[in-house]
């Protein structure tokens, strides 16, 4: 059996079938959004759209470097990676009703990115958002929170 892409044709996993005839396959490495697949064995399935989401990130258009900049995460349980300028800071693990991180930004215009991430290194579609943080203190404790997703 194999699980294609409905739209390109694409194969994106193949496994085979136990003698009830179910099967199963390792999570796809798929892109953000949404992607429709269909498994084929002899014919093709009835397609199934597969939506991956990341995390919500909030903060400030501008933050002050003295007074920190909140960062707040809307986010489902699980591991998330904290990125700054797209390079990971931190692997946190999000708790219901929400957790809190720090982070020492510089003056000036940063990316924040958030995704969720597993253990075995594979991570999800990350959400980013931009922050301009003012030249008056030398650095700033950023506060990345998360709630889960209403």
């Amino acid at each position: 059996m194999t699980v294609e892409d409905a739209t390109t044709g694409a194969a994106r996993a193949s496994t085979r079938a136990d003698a009830d005839g179910a099967w199963s396959i390792e999570p796809l490495p798929l892109p953000p959004g949404a992607t429709t697949i269909v498994a084929v064995s002899g014919g093709r399935s009835t397609p199934l759209t597969v939506r991956l989401q990341a995390p919500r990130p909030l903060a400030p258009p501008t933050a002050s470097a003295g007074d920190g900049v909140p960062l707040v995460v809307l986010s489902a349980t699980g591991q998330v990676d904290v990125l700054v300028d797209g390079v990971l800071r931190r692997s946190v693990p999000a708790r219901a009703p929400g957790f809190t991180v720090s982070l020492d930004l510089a003056g000036g215009e940063h990316r924040i990115g958030v995704r969720y991430a597993s253990a075995d290194g594979r991570y999800g579609a990350e959400a980013t958002t931009r922050v301009r943080v003012l030249q008056d203190a030398p650095a700033s404790r950023a506060t990345a929170s998360t709630s889960p997703a209403a």
